[in-house]
């Protein structure tokens, strides 16, 4: 059986939605509400992650040394992080080892500090002259007053650390080590 389309219902016509003014005037108070607090959110994360920019940064270092085998433990005298800050060592890079040369790397304040515990890395000539130790981002940090202390079995010399190290504000290490 066939359609009569002469005989279908005629088109709908569409009318424009009811203007109802106080839902309108709340909505638009609701969305102005909701923008502003939006953008003070954005503007509190950005003074954050501004004080996070100045607060972490990379550092360039004094070399340590020249040190002789007499001078072992040997520990660079203002060498560490000051009042405030925590250095996370990236790198430590000896150079001028002997033959036979063990070098030896602790963490500590004071030469005192060369105790096993304390011990972090250590480097056996011939083969390790010159090869690089990376603790990794959060592998050797040093607080504030500490440094790195050298001693070994060593016998040339003068002896070089060359150190990357990252600077952090001691209010900050817990977001660092995230």
């Amino acid at each position: 059986m066939a359609i009569d389309w002469t005989q279908a219902t005629p088109p709908v016509t569409l009318r424009p939605a009811p203007v109802y003014p106080r839902f309108q005037a709340s909505l638009t108070a609701g969305l102005e509400a909701s923008m502003t607090g939006l953008t003070g959110e954005l503007a509190r994360e950005r003074e954050w992650r501004e004080a996070i920019q100045q607060g972490i940064a990379w550092i360039e270092v004094p070399a340590i040394g020249a040190f002789t085998p007499s001078q072992a433990p040997y520990i660079q005298p203002g060498w560490g992080p000051a009042l405030g800050f925590v250095w996370a060592v990236q790198r430590i890079t000896p150079s001028a080892l002997a033959s036979t040369d063990v070098l030896q790397v602790y963490r500590g304040s004071s030469t005192a500090d060369v105790v096993g515990q304390n011990e972090l890395n250590t480097w056996t000539a011939p083969q390790d002259n010159g090869r690089a130790w990376n603790p990794g981002r959060t592998g050797c940090l040093l607080s504030q007053r500490q440094s790195l202390i050298f001693t070994g079995t060593l016998g040339g010399g003068p002896y070089y650390a060359n150190c990357d190290v990252i600077q952090v504000e001691t209010w900050l290490l817990p977001y660092f080590l995230l």
